[in-house]
């Protein structure tokens, strides 16, 4: 699994950007919900292409069928 990087920009007039770097998928948005909460609600959202790749899991679970 890759590294996760969030970065948040606070400027001069209070106006907060958010960018989440290393999340494909809308995995990304969980966290800016999270930072949501703490800040307040975006007034606008912009998505990298990242966003728009596909999410990709893997499990260490194995199943064994009788």
């Amino acid at each position: 699994m890759g590294k996760t990087e969030l970065n948040i920009i606070i400027d001069k007039d209070g106006t907060v950007s958010c960018e989440v770097k290393g999340v494909k998928g809308k995995g990304c948005v969980k966290i800016i919900e999270m930072v949501e909460q703490i800040l307040g609600k975006a007034k606008t959202k912009n998505f990298t292409p990242e966003y728009y790749e596909m999410e990709v899991s893997i499990s260490d679970k194995i199943e064994v069928k009788k």
